[in-house]
């Protein structure tokens, strides 16, 4: 019979399994906080967007209803020409 000592174990330790939980975990927690990170990065970049858009968005609500008044101005007016005219 052979030496126990001479065949090397074939299955892992628990110290070698919970070892590699451990590493596998770290590199876990690693690359969720990466993506935690780019997701915070993507969230301030939207909202940054969203912020402009509204800005803009008010702008041409303001030029719209500049319009219209100036359009109701010119209806008035026009009526009245018509109304002298006939």
């Amino acid at each position: 019979m052979s030496n126990d000592l001479d065949i090397p174990p074939t299955q892992p330790t628990l110290e070698t399994i919970l070892e590699r939980i451990n590493t596998l975990g770290e590199s876990l927690n690693a690359k969720i906080e990466t993506v935690r990170v780019e997701m915070q990065s993507f969230r301030d970049e939207v909202l940054e967007k969203i912020l402009k858009l509204d800005e803009k968005f008010e702008v041409i609500t303001d030029e719209l209803l500049e319009i219209k008044a100036k359009q109701k101005w010119h209806g008035k007016r026009l009526n009245e020409l018509e109304r002298k005219v006939s």
